[in-house]
């Protein structure tokens, strides 16, 4: 069992490190506040989500999250899973205005 979580780390240990760089330090956590406002909030939107294998598209009532399928994809959202993100509630808040703040440790 610890041989898997030790795996489950390492394989998503580059995927935090790069969501880091997104985000601002608060002490032992890191905040990355996700928002549709502007051309440069949306775009870091889609690069954070990206990193977790969600694609970010435009639909007739808001946004839709679509979870990748490809291998590639599958394997960065073993961190979206670790970060028990509610994608569901993600696509509900994405309204005109509004942020979302996804904190780690």
């Amino acid at each position: 069992m610890a041989r898997i979580s030790t795996l489950k780390v390492s394989r998503t240990l580059p995927t935090h490190i790069a969501l880091e760089g997104f985000g601002k330090r608060d002490g032992n956590r890191v905040v990355i506040t996700l928002s549709l406002d502007g051309k440069n909030g949306r775009r870091n939107t889609e690069k954070v989500l990206g990193l977790l294998g969600i694609k970010l598209r435009t639909a007739q009532n808001g946004v839709e999250l679509d979870r990748g399928e490809k291998k590639a994809q599958a394997k960065k959202q073993e961190t979206v899973s670790a970060l028990a993100l509610d994608e569901v509630g993600m696509e509900e808040a994405f309204r005109p205005g509004n942020r979302i703040h996804l904190r780690f440790l």
